[in-house]
């Protein structure tokens, strides 16, 4: 298992209890295979450096997880097929950082 750092833009349109049903969507994926979400941390809303899909804000999302590298195709795969992920990064974080 190693740790990633993952952030996520959602659209600005998404509310609190939509943002809530996302998290638990990508624990079920996590738990599925053995992995899991370590913390979860609400940036909300917030101006973007560029419009995205002619949105100027969205709201960010950082969260840690511990998961196999084997899984990440298919978390990115989620996510790209998801309409209220507008943008999302992640990276695998030093172990012993």
């Amino acid at each position: 298992m190693r740790f990633y750092e993952n952030i996520l833009i959602f659209s600005p349109s998404i509310d609190e209890e939509e943002i809530e049903k996302e998290i638990k969507d990508i624990e079920i994926i996590l738990k599925q295979h053995k992995g899991e979400i370590i913390s979860v941390d609400k940036w909300g809303k917030k101006k973007l450096a560029y419009p995205i899909k002619k949105n100027d804000t969205g709201y960010y999302l950082l969260m840690n997880l511990k998961l196999e590298t084997k899984m990440l195709p298919e978390l990115e795969l989620k996510y790209k097929l998801n309409q209220n992920i507008m943008r999302y990064n992640i990276v695998r974080k030093e172990e012993n950082g």
